[in-house]
């Protein structure tokens, strides 16, 4: 379960990352 959550965690930065730099595109 615990490997899950960071799992999880991982995917939410990832996304996030990848949301700011197209943010910092703009």
């Amino acid at each position: 379960m615990a490997t899950r959550l960071g799992e999880k965690l991982y995917e939410l930065r990832k996304e996030r990352k990848f949301t700011l730099d197209k943010l910092a595109e703009l």
